[in-house]
């Protein structure tokens, strides 16, 4: 007897281990569900902590910004603005550079002659005069390198190892990029901007006009000729200048001279004809001197 109530009672055990396994697997789907709800809420209640993020594209814009643990975006140049975390990512805009009138017509000129995105062209003017105005040099002239060296393009980058806006050799200036975290931020425009002006600055500097320091610039300093470069960059310079000034500037090739006169050719002398061509003429024919009393050989045809 007690086998036997032994016996049901495992029975029952089992039964009941079967229908909990089932009732389990059925309820599996609503005990995720609620675990994802349980996690998103916490998600979005739990406090944010402060972090520091960097721009190499500079301001952020503020208007709107909800509540919410402040987030800091930097500025190459250390303008710090603070952002919200919960600010949604549509909200959070690049603000333009503020531009004058004579950068803005020639960012015009820039995006019209070199196919250049208008956003990317305002920072690249206006970091290019920053830096002019640092190093006391002329704007126009960085404007003009870069458009010779790299058509404005950022990720350009030669077989010679020239990287970035202005093609700075990273291996023979590798130490000037230290400030901007080593070799590799040559592709970042403002980086290269920088390095490639403080360059032609000492270049400058050492040689006294601009045409030694372009010849230098691109590496013809011991050559007897740069090829032509120091005459571009000084045409895109002077083109440039056109266009910050509101005038129309040249066309981006020089003009090519007049072509010279071609001389015209001498009017061919007539052939003879043919039944003259195949009669055969006597070398020599007697004809009687008006003058003398002999004869004289000549030439009848």
């Amino acid at each position: 007897m007690d086998r036997q109530r032994r016996y049901q009672w495992l029975f029952g055990v089992f039964v009941r281990g079967i229908g909990a396994a089932r009732y389990t697997r059925a309820s599996a789907p609503i005990v995720a569900g609620m675990a994802l709800c349980v996690a998103g809420f916490t998600a979005n209640h739990l406090p944010q902590p402060d972090l520091v993020v960097e721009s190499r594209l500079g301001g952020v814009d503020l208007s709107g910004e909800p509540q919410g643990s402040p987030l800091m975006a930097e500025s190459v140049y250390g303008t710090r603005h603070p952002v919200s975390l919960t600010t949604p990512l549509g909200a959070v805009k690049v603000a333009a550079p503020v531009l004058s009138r004579e950068q803005q017509n020639i960012v015009r000129f820039i995006e019209k002659t070199y196919q250049v995105a208008a956003e990317q062209t305002q920072w690249f003017v206006e970091h290019a005069y920053r830096t002019a105005r640092d190093l006391k040099i002329d704007p126009m002239l960085i404007l003009a390198v870069i458009s010779v060296e790299s058509n404005f393009d950022p990720r350009a980058q030669s077989n010679r190892g020239a990287q970035g806006l202005m093609q700075v050799l990273t291996r023979v200036h590798a130490d000037k990029f230290s400030p901007f975290g080593g070799v590799a931020a040559a592709f970042d425009p403002m980086a290269n901007i920088r390095v490639g002006a403080q360059i032609l600055n000492d270049y400058l500097k050492r040689d006294g006009s601009v045409e030694g320091a372009l010849k230098a610039y691109v590496g013809a300093a011991l050559l007897p000729s740069d090829g032509g470069y120091g005459a571009k960059v000084i045409f895109e310079r002077e083109r440039m200048a056109a266009a910050a000034a509101g005038r129309p500037a040249e066309s981006r090739r020089r003009p090519s001279p007049p072509p010279r006169p071609v001389p015209l050719p001498h009017p061919a002398r007539p052939r003879t004809p043919a039944w003259r061509r195949s009669r055969r003429c006597p070398s020599r024919v007697p004809r009687r001197r008006a003058a003398s009393s002999g004869w004289s050989p000549i030439r009848r045809c």
